[in-house]
């Protein structure tokens, strides 16, 4: 018999990316670390964050006067911890970190996703205490991970061609996203996070019901919700707003 022959076994993955429960074991460290951070900060200084509370307009002109470039995604959203946000506002990529170090306002306590975490190197959104409701200044979109308790950012193309869909509203007094941007933000939002269409969401899709056949639009959502985008769209155009989220929770094929 010949010498014996030890193979190196090696387990590679495509592209880079880390297997499954290796992210998840990941994502576990990640949130006890940052809920650990939560637990040792000064109560003092909790109760005074907590007591401040801001106008919107007050966070606009912060981020006007620090020079950074943002659009507003305005509209009264649930989150699933009952927290209310009142806008989401998204600023220049890689220019939160200047943002808050140059202003003088204090980040709620009460941050609308505090048990999450961000992957793929997103910066954790700041969240601040308005009159309204939270606001929130992410310099990335994001939307829900299929994994517990995680955002990711929205792909590339997506999010090159919503930071295009920019325009100046001359009623609101900033930059916001235009119908067609509202609408891909919307059903990400309904299906991914909140799993389910608000009056307000149902509302804003009836009147903008002719974006439904875009065909820009369509290919936008393939490059998040893959295959099911065709049934989904067909599911909404029918007004079918139970069928579309039931048919999401269980879809197998993408």
């Amino acid at each position: 018999m010949g010498k014996k022959k030890h193979v190196l076994v090696m387990q590679v993955n495509i592209c880079g990316e880390r297997r499954i429960d290796d992210r998840k074991k990941s994502a576990e460290i990640e949130i006890a670390s940052y809920l650990a951070g939560k637990e040792k900060e000064n109560p003092v200084e909790k109760k005074k964050a907590i007591q401040k509370r801001y106008a919107f307009c007050e966070i606009i002109e912060n981020i006007k006067k620090a020079n950074i470039s943002f659009f507003v995604i305005q509209r009264k959203k649930k989150t699933q911890e009952k927290k209310d946000i009142f806008a989401e506002i998204i600023i220049t990529k890689g220019a939160l970190k200047e943002f808050k170090m140059r202003t003088t306002l204090l980040e709620s306590q009460y941050h609308p996703y505090e048990k999450y975490i961000y992957i793929y190197a997103v910066e954790r959104p700041a969240a601040y205490d308005t009159t309204d409701g939270i606001v929130i200044v992410s310099e990335q979109i994001c939307v829900k991970s299929k994994f517990k308790k995680q955002f990711v950012p929205v792909e590339k193309k997506v999010e090159e061609w919503l930071r295009k869909s920019v325009f100046f509203s001359d009623t609101e007094g900033f930059p916001s996203l235009n119908p067609k941007a509202m609408l891909v933000i919307i059903l990400l939002d309904c299906l991914l996070e909140k799993e389910v269409f608000e009056e307000s969401d149902k509302l804003f899709i009836e009147n903008n019901r002719d974006l439904l056949d875009d065909l820009e639009i369509r290919q936008l959502l393939k490059n998040e919700l893959f295959s099911y985008t065709d049934e989904l769209v067909q599911n909404i155009k029918n007004a079918d707003y139970n069928a579309a989220l039931k048919r999401y929770i269980s879809y197998a094929k993408y």
